[in-house]
């Protein structure tokens, strides 16, 4: 039988908040914004009303890899999302703000 764990549990075994991974899961669900391939976050579970994500036992390692590569070699793959998301206006404005920048320098 297939044990399940709360993304607490996860959170816990993983040694990051449960506002991580479900940040992780905003980003990988959003089709705005473009994943690196070979980058692989496995499916959640809801086995509640409450809507609380549950993973298979099995899928801890995957998570565990997740949180190693989106620190390592996919470092920024993140940035414009979290720019978005946890910034808010001031985020949206250094993005276009940025944008711009590499506009001008390609127009010469």
């Amino acid at each position: 039988m297939t044990e399940y764990l709360s993304i607490n549990k996860v959170a816990l075994l993983l040694d990051i908040s449960t506002a991580t991974i479900k940040r992780w899961y905003l980003w990988w669900d959003n089709t705005n914004f473009e994943k690196p391939e070979g980058l692989y976050l496995p499916h959640y579970y809801y086995m509640d009303r409450r809507k609380t994500k549950f993973f298979k036992e099995q899928d801890i390692p995957h998570l565990k890899k997740f949180h190693e590569d989106i620190n390592g070699k996919y470092k920024g793959a993140m940035s414009e999302f979290n720019a978005v998301y946890s910034w808010g206006k001031p985020g949206k404005k250094i993005l276009g703000d940025r944008y711009k920048k590499i506009q001008k320098k390609v127009r010469g």
